[in-house]
């Protein structure tokens, strides 16, 4: 029986071999999908290349890695284990803005202590001690110093820079008519109030001479004594019994 081809045995068989049949297409069909995404995988990192107008120059087109790289600090074992001392770390934050460069002009007083205005200086110090090259803008400076000391010599008075490196125009440019009476008019009014203050004032401190006065004088009348009577003499003329 066993040897026997049943049709129950023929069956099994024949499932069998179905079996097989589909999961071999199951397996072509995987690795056909594999070989697909592989494939654009391999398109996708492949850089887009465009023709220019020279046929010898291809552009390649490449994408920017927009992500920045983790920082790792980095502390060996053995340092730690060799230390006895307690290991602090400290976190420093670097400082907003440019780094700040030493002044190549100082402005100085009578007592030799820096000004920050050129008006308020007494002298002008220049420091080239601490810089090998001068920059375009420590030169234009420099120019800058050297034209106002010419302009203050002719005209007799202090002159002020701009942070642009010129001379400042409302010290240099000739004022209008109607600048030169508006200027009359404040000094006029300012002249009055103060004529005005000074008479108030003035006024204030006479009323209160008079208010002290007159409080003294108060003072000594109720602290002097009383007079005393006049003595009585005899005079016989104005005797009635005589």
């Amino acid at each position: 029986m066993s040897g026997e081809n049943t049709p129950d045995n023929t069956d099994y068989d024949s499932d069998n071999s179905a079996i097989s049949e589909s999961e071999i297409i199951n397996e072509m069909t995987i690795n056909e999908i594999k070989k697909e995404n592989k494939e654009k995988k391999n398109k996708m990192k492949e850089y887009k290349v465009i023709k220019s107008s020279d046929p010898n120059i291809e552009i390649e087109l490449k994408r920017r890695h927009t992500k920045k790289p983790k920082k790792k600090i980095i502390i060996y074992k053995e340092d730690l284990e060799s230390s006895e001392e307690e290991v602090e770390i400290v976190y420093k934050n670097k400082t907003a803005g440019r780094p700040k460069t030493n002044k190549i002009i100082k402005y100085k007083n009578d007592k030799n202590e820096d000004v920050d205005d050129r008006l308020n200086a007494d002298k002008v110090e220049i420091d080239l001690t601490h810089t090998k090259e001068l920059n375009a803008k420590q030169l234009k400076l420099l120019k800058l110093q050297e034209k106002l000391t010419e302009l203050e010599v002719i005209s007799g008075k202090k002159l002020r820079g701009t942070k642009k490196g010129e001379v400042d125009r409302r010290q240099t440019t000739k004022r209008t008519q109607k600048q030169i009476e508006a200027t009359e008019r404040l000094v006029l009014s300012n002249k009055l109030k103060r004529n005005q203050k000074l008479k108030d004032k003035t006024m204030e401190a006479v009323e209160q001479t008079i208010k002290t006065l007159s409080q003294k004088a108060q003072e000594t009348k109720q602290q002097a004594p009383a007079p005393a009577p006049a003595p009585i003499t005899y005079n016989p003329l104005l005797d009635p019994d005589l």
